[in-house]
């Protein structure tokens, strides 16, 4: 509150300036004919707020503290001889330590006659002075738009008072005082909604007992009031897969538990062909609105940004330069693409990878990840047509054990903190890649050897890796049909030239991705030879397997014991090639044992039909073979590699 007393005067109007000045006057009192000694002139700048709107209580009028949808206003209580009072101006200043503070001003606001609520603020007998209040803001509802931090509030006026002049030809006259300015500063704690779990993803699959669906939120606000709060759940596609809407008390903390039902059908594959309501094993995430009234309310996640993510593919193998010690290795995966779409750059943004069990096993900081669309680390850039980015992550061969699916998550946060009322980025929707089981692809080269089509059992491979070790593997028929490539290989000291796929092929094809070729040279301990460290394995840079004819056509000839012996050779060391490609864990059969074909050095059993007897259980049924590999632990070596549950003795 501040009270004006009289200063200098700022300068006489002359009747005729007069009239003319008191068409933009508010006149406070009809003309009085006295000389004026202290202007008797009272003023108060108030945050008008209600601190409980569950009680019956009227809102109050405070100049500090915390308030929520506040109301500022200026009050003017006067007495004779203040004839005249103006407001310039206000200025409303937001002050924040976030971001560069801003200011609104609006000029000569209309004021309003009556004894306001606050009155007794300013005097003790409100009926002896007459009253105009203000407004310092343009319109009530933008209270509920004000950022949670301080605010100042300054306000300009002058007034007119009628005084006696002592000039026989004008003998009255209005003497103007002011400019004057008063302040308040306000902080304002208005309606948000916030989380520690932002970041958590749902887990759910209830076949293995996992519902890790809690999430907790916290409602904040000065003033106690309820509000709706509406939950949402989204599967990792973007789909809204349940909703539900709650009062609640505001402020407040409370907790929420998604029991894996769906209520909300958008998309294809809700419900199940069942008709059940149970959700699909797998990630989820969550959102929280509150609503006080059309124009009190806050949303926890980001309507600013959004992600579209593309796919992920297996890129290659890495040994960490350490052939023998398999603790370092680690499989690098390439996410072809994903886009951003936001008017911002985000400010921070992490992939994370979850295991078939739905733990999370390793993260990425995406700023500091190489994007090979720019060739920069520039990962979180984004733009509202979308931005087009590409990563390669390497994951530790220890975190991929499991078999099943595993998922790459996208967390980002956006960068509109200075346009929401905390002043706290906000994390978009999490979005997941699915990563599944891979399977294996087999391409025949005929560039050096063109009966290479004919002559080894290919309907036996296949049946090894397919039936057998019941992988997903298929050898393709028809010829590599792109273009000639050279490669050099370090067993059998040669260079290679074959033929890679053309790009029909590579549609065809997917993950560890092969091309197996012949090549007339000859090696006394190997008889082929298999090039995936150089090679990525997928279908546009897959890994080269190259047979050694002669090295097969010059064996001992006491191994020929079988008519078919040469087709056999061929067909066993393709297996022992490929196995190269579908087991990471393992060099060469550690027993060495003389009949498995996965031995480092060639014998007369690789001229052989197949001597080891195995048995299994899967998907609840027996299966007994002779195998080309001399025990299970082989078998399952490669399913692990290939993300495959391991089959049971």
């Amino acid at each position: 509150m501040m009270r004006a007393t009289t200063r200098q005067k700022k300068g006489s109007l002359s009747r005729r300036n007069s009239v003319r000045t008191t068409l933009c006057l508010v006149f406070l009192t009809g003309f009085l004919f006295v000389s004026p000694s202290f202007p008797q002139i009272v003023v108060g700048l108030h945050a008008s707020w209600d601190d409980d709107l569950t009680d019956e209580k009227p809102p109050k009028c405070v100049t500090s503290g915390t308030v929520a949808a506040p109301y500022f206003h200026f009050v003017v209580a006067f007495k004779p001889p203040v004839e005249a009072v103006v407001v310039d101006w206000y200025r409303v200043e937001e002050l924040p330590e976030q971001h560069i503070p801003g200011q609104v001003q609006f000029d000569n606001p209309k004021g309003s006659y009556g004894v306001p609520s606050c009155a007794t603020m300013l005097v003790s007998e409100p009926k002896d002075w007459s009253w105009v209040v203000f407004p310092c803001l343009p319109d009530p509802i933008v209270g509920f738009a004000l950022h949670n931090t301080s605010y100042r509030v300054t306000v300009q006026y002058r007034y007119w008072v009628w005084v006696v002049t002592g000039d026989p030809d004008f003998p009255f006259d209005f003497v103007e005082y002011g400019p004057y300015q008063t302040s308040i500063t306000i902080h304002v704690q208005n309606l948000v909604v916030t989380s520690s779990d932002v970041g958590k993803v749902l887990r759910w699959d209830p076949e293995k007992g996992i519902a890790d669906t809690t999430f907790g939120y916290a409602i904040e606000c000065a003033q106690r009031k309820p509000v709706q709060v509406t939950v949402r759940i989204y599967s990792m596609d973007g789909r809204k897969v349940y909703e539900v809407t709650e009062e609640k008390m505001c402020p407040g903390s409370y907790s929420f538990r998604w029991e894996g039902r769906v209520n909300v059908w958008e998309g294809d594959g809700y419900p199940s062909e069942g008709g059940s309501n149970i959700a699909p094993a797998g990630l989820y995430t969550f959102d929280v609105l509150v609503q006080a009234n059309p124009y009190d309310g806050d949303r926890l996640r980001s309507g600013a940004l959004t992600v579209e993510p593309g796919p992920v593919e297996y890129y290659g193998y890495d040994d960490g330069g350490t052939p023998e010690d398999e603790s370092d290795d680690g499989y690098f995966y390439y996410i072809r693409w994903y886009r951003l779409y936001s008017g911002r750059d985000s400010r921070y943004g992490e992939i994370r990878l979850y295991d078939p069990d739905l733990e999370e096993v390793q993260s990425w900081v995406v700023s500091g990840l190489w994007c090979v669309e720019h060739e920069a680390t520039d990962g979180l850039k984004a733009h509202p047509e979308g931005l087009l980015h590409g990563v390669i992550l390497r994951v530790p061969v220890s975190v991929m054990e499991k078999a099943g699916i595993y998922r790459f998550v996208l967390h980002f946060y956006d960068d509109y903190a200075d346009s929401y009322k905390n002043h706290l980025v906000k994390a978009m929707l999490e979005k997941n890649i699915l990563l599944y089981p891979d399977e294996l692809h087999i391409w025949i080269d005929i560039y050096n050897k063109t009966d290479f089509i004919d002559i080894p059992y290919w309907s036996a491979v296949e049946f090894a890796f397919k039936e057998i070790a019941k992988l997903p593997a298929i050898v393709h028929r028809d010829p590599t049909n792109g273009p000639v490539k050279e490669h050099w290989l370090g067993i059998g000291g040669a260079k290679v030239k074959y033929r890679s796929l053309d790009t029909n092929q590579q549609k065809r094809s997917k993950y560890r991705t092969v091309i197996v070729t012949a090549l007339p040279s000859s090696d006394p301990k190997h008889w082929g030879s298999t090039d995936k460290g150089k090679f990525r394995m997928t279908p546009d840079d897959p890994a080269l397997s190259v047979i050694f004819t002669e090295s097969i056509a010059n064996a001992d000839a006491r191994w020929h014991e079988e008519t078919d012996w040469e087709r056999k050779g061929y067909t066993n060391v393709i297996i022992h090639e490929i196995t190269h490609v579908a087991n990471d864990k393992q060099k060469h059969c550690p027993q060495s044992k003389e009949t498995c074909i996965w031995r480092a050095e060639a014998n007369k059993y690789v001229l052989k039909s197949w001597q080891n007897p195995i048995s299994y259980t899967w998907k609840n049924k027996r299966f007994s073979y002779m195998s080309p590999w001399h025990d299970l632990d082989e078998i399952n070596k490669m399913r692990a590699t290939l993300r495959h549950e391991p089959l049971s003795p």
